[in-house]
Parts: C-alpha cells; sequence; structure tokens
C-alpha cells in the first residue's frame, strides 16, 4: 500500500514547481520514499528510525538539488518555475551547506541510537570533507562550478563502510551518451561514460571487486547506481537509479540479483 503515496508524491512534485518555494523539499521526499517503503515491505512496520533517514534524504536533496538549481537560475526566473535557489536569493550557498550539516547530524543520530562503530562515523567524515570541497566549488556561484558539485554528490551519497573498512561505491553513471553541456568524460580506452556497477575497495582505497548490478530504467538515460544501502549483515546491499522505479537489490557473497524490494507501477517515466 505505500506504493500508492509514493505515486502520488512522484506524480505531484513537477507540480510544485509552480507555487512551493522549495521544491527541492519535496522531490526529497519523492526520491526517499523508497526508505519507508523498504521498512514496510522488509519488517512490516515504519519504526522512527526510517523517518529519520527520509529526513536525511530531504536535507541531502535540498542540498545537492539547489547545487543544481544555482546552475539554472536565471532560465528558472525567466519562465516562471520556483526552486530554492531563487527562495535563498543571497544566503544559497549557506542554505546548501546548512543542509548537509542538518543531513550528516541526522545521520549522527541515527548512528548513535543504531550503536554503529568507527567506520560508520569515519564515512560521515568523509561525507563532511567532501561538502567542504562543495562549497570551494559553489562559493563563487558559477554554473560549472555549481554544475561539478551537483555531479560530485554521488561521491557523498554512495559510499558505505562496512565493519572491516571497506567501502562501497555506486558507479553513478552509464551508458555511451554524456548528458548535453556536461563534462561527463569516457572511460579510458572505452566509448562509455560508466558500466553502473557497485565497486568495493579496501580502507587503503584499493579496489578490490566489481558487482555488475541492474540498473532501472530512468528519465535521463545516462545513470546507473545513484544511492546504495549495505545491510548490516554486510551481505546484501540495496540500491536504487535516481527517477527510475526500483528500489533493488544484490547479494554481495553469491554475486546475484536478488528480487526487488519494491517496484512503482507503469511503464511510463
Amino acid at each position: 500500500w505505500m506504493s500508492l503515496p509514493a505515486v502520488l508524491i512522484a506524480a505531484s512534485y513537477p507540480l510544485f514547481k509552480r507555487f512551493f518555494a522549495i521544491p527541492q523539499a519535496y522531490l526529497g521526499v519523492a526520491f526517499g520514499f523508497g526508505i519507508p517503503m523498504a521498512f514496510a515491505s522488509c519488517q512490516n512496520e515504519l519504526p522512527a528510525l526510517a523517518w529519520w533517514l527520509l529526513l536525511a534524504n530531504i536535507f541531502w536533496a535540498i542540498a545537492y538539488d539547489t547545487e543544481y538549481a544555482m546552475v539554472d537560475r536565471d532560465d528558472d526566473i525567466r519562465i516562471g518555475i520556483r526552486t530554492s535557489a531563487i527562495t535563498f536569493g543571497r544566503f544559497d550557498v549557506l542554505m546548501v551547506m546548512l543542509s548537509y550539516a542538518a543531513m550528516l547530524l541526522v545521520l549522527v543520530h541515527v548512528g548513535y541510537q543504531l550503536g554503529m562503530g568507527w567506520p560508520y562515523y569515519a564515512g560521515l567524515l568523509l561525507a563532511l570533507a567532501i561538502a567542504g570541497y562543495h562549497y570551494t566549488l559553489i562559493r563563487t556561484r558559477t554554473r560549472e562550478g555549481c554544475f561539478r558539485a551537483f555531479n560530485h554528490n554521488n561521491w557523498l551519497g554512495a559510499a558505505v563502510f562496512a565493519s572491516d573498512g571497506s567501502i562501497y561505491f555506486g558507479e553513478t553513471l552509464t551508458g555511451k551518451t554524456p548528458y548535453r553541456g556536461s563534462h561527463m568524460e569516457f572511460v579510458p580506452g572505452t566509448d562509455c561514460i560508466g558500466y553502473g556497477r557497485i565497486l568495493k575497495f579496501d580502507r587503503a582505497f584499493e579496489p578490490v571487486e566489481e558487482f555488475a548490478v541492474d540498473n532501472a530504467r530512468e528519465l535521463s538515460g545516462f545513470k546507473g547506481v545513484t544511492h546504495l544501502s549495505l545491510h548490516p549483515g554486510e551481505r546484501t546491499v540495496a540500491y536504487t537509479t535516481e527517477t527510475g522505479k526500483r528500489l533493488m537489490r544484490y547479494d554481495l557473497v553469491e554475486r546475484r540479483q536478488l528480487p526487488d524490494l519494491a517496484v512503482v507501477a507503469g511503464d511510463d517515466l
């Protein structure tokens, strides 16, 4: 039944750009609604943890999508679309950084409640450092810098630390078609911008394994693994493709795709 509000939220998001001052917050709800859906599917309940994680996702969406909105601010003003970059005005950079800070504070609270070990907090420190790097990109508000910060969020969001210090990254890009006007580069020696895999690195940041996982069909056509979460048992990973309609799972031990956790009905995007 959780898929019903998910569909309504996703379908109504474009309308919010016409009248809601910060549609990026609503985007965070739309993109993050797979979190309570996964809890409902796997545990048949919605604990407080699900809503804390959704809140962290909302703050993250405000941060990264405001960076994107800063790129298109002049165009959005001209066509009459509301965005957080327009609403925040000269405080846009400050609000991006405060949103990153709020996301990380929520995740610190989550980690404390779950009794997470040092690798988890090391991951949050890495995310904090990445957020600091984003500040250097957006502080002058150039289109190129803001777009680079937006694209760089895959490094912030897809790093998940295992108990042995391993790191799992989702390969955000897939296919052979770079986004128009972007700085996407081809994988050296290939004609692809990426393969949409999940990659494992050890604590020394040396590559260990690659996992060829499924990707969901999505609007832009070039996104692979954009968000992922490692199960506490460290055997399976749940992940999704931004703007796709599947919440997918993969068994890292048997190296096989598992049944999806959730699928939004309908073939249209």
